[in-house]
């Protein structure tokens, strides 16, 4: 028996050449004070080392800023005290209320729950 249609072949991929992402491990840079992973698409290839070495020195600028306001932030945090977190409960409950009394008004809600 003959089969009709295309037949499947699978051709390994060429030693010589790279395909897709292939250049990551190469082209992935870690920066910052956390280590940051950085992928450069083409690092490896298209910039020289100068060109190179300004864009990671842009990206460590922009780690360190975003690790300084981390730090703001979880000192920010440390601050919040039992009034802080009252006083957002109510804010919370208040938008709550005013949500349910917006969709009753449109009709979105049965208003025997809800009174």
């Amino acid at each position: 028996m003959e089969s009709f249609g295309k037949k499947r072949v699978l051709v390994p991929p060429s030693a010589t050449k790279r395909y897709g992402f292939k250049h990551v491990a190469e082209d992935t840079f870690y920066v910052g004070p956390t280590a940051t992973p950085v992928y450069i698409p083409g690092a490896s290839t298209f910039y020289s080392e100068a060109e190179l070495d300004e864009l990671l020195a842009w990206q460590e600028e922009r780690e360190v800023e975003i690790a300084k306001k981390a730090v703001a932030r979880e000192a920010e945090a440390d601050t919040v005290t039992p009034d802080d977190i009252r006083e957002l409960q109510e804010a919370l409950q208040a938008r709550v209320k005013w949500e349910d009394a917006r969709k009753i008004a449109r009709g979105e809600l049965p208003t025997e729950e809800y009174s």
